[in-house]
């Protein structure tokens, strides 16, 4: 038998090796018909509109993905507060110490009430939303009628990041993280969440190709807008996939209530 250090090693080896095969070299594979942006326009559109700070629609609350110590929100945050000057418009509430769904549920709502106090019984403020992987279904789940008679987040738009709404290749995986097994296809919490949807607000998804943790197909969210670019070289195409220029640059001009990069019909994915 492996010992434990050596069995932690090869799939650290392994993870690596997935993380950058699927990055790859992706100058002779095909561009997104539909997202037809390179990463280097991308860049060049983010530096204009860092210079030209516009407001946002909407309060932009950014939800982050399982295992995130409040890394990637936070990163995502900042980088989202460079194209508007009212920073404090951007809420980035972490939910990584708790565990159940309701839990995470009420750690988001309660930062919304806070910035954002609303006098509705039922409702929060309308709210944009970027969810990060799992945040993406905790935003689905916010929004969900639910028995504890509490508030529920409303959504305007939802944009959500390699999110699992089919399910998670890696959630298959023998585990005892309940949070991880509700994410398996054909659970009953994504089964909720999809009865639960009721067409009240738009999702517009992003993934990059070649992600093995969540799987492309299974990003694909209520409605079918889902958009695919390639993974960077030497990038992980799951884990960086927020930091991703081109994905970045159609949510900013998506926030300000500027023409998106990506077009309508989204390009199905490739086979």
């Amino acid at each position: 038998m492996m010992s434990r250090g050596l069995s932690a090693g090869l799939w650290l080896v392994v993870l690596v090796a997935a993380g950058v095969v699927s990055g790859g070299c992706s100058a002779d594979r095909p561009m997104n018909p539909s997202f037809s942006v390179t990463v280097a326009e991308a860049q060049g559109l983010l530096r204009e509109m860092r210079e030209e700070r516009v407001e946002f629609e909407r309060p932009v609350v950014v939800l982050s993905g399982w295992m995130d110590f409040g890394f990637g929100i936070a990163w995502l945050q900042r980088e989202l507060r460079r194209y508007t000057p009212e920073r404090e418009g951007v809420l980035a509430p972490p939910y990584f110490s708790v565990s159940r769904w309701e839990s995470k549920r009420a750690r988001v709502i309660d930062a919304v009430e806070r910035a954002y106090p609303s006098d509705d019984d039922e409702w929060t403020v309308e709210v944009d939303v970027i969810g990060i992987s799992m945040g993406g279904l905790v935003a689905r789940y916010c929004a969900l009628e639910c028995a504890d008679d509490g508030k529920r987040l409303r959504i305007r738009n939802l944009y959500t990041i390699a999110t699992p709404h089919r399910g998670a290749i890696r959630a298959s995986w023998p585990t005892a993280d309940a949070t991880v097994r509700a994410m398996r296809r054909g659970s009953d919490f994504l089964a909720a969440l999809d009865e639960g949807y009721d067409d009240s607000y738009e999702i517009y998804g992003y993934v990059r190709l070649g992600d093995v943790t969540v799987g492309p197909a299974n990003s694909v969210p209520p409605g079918g807008r889902l958009w695919w670019v390639q993974n960077r070289p030497f990038e992980w195409s799951h884990a960086d996939v927020h930091r991703d220029p081109r994905i970045v640059a159609d949510l900013v001009r998506r926030l300000r209530g500027d023409p998106p990069l990506s077009e309508e019909p989204p390009a199905a994915l490739p086979e």
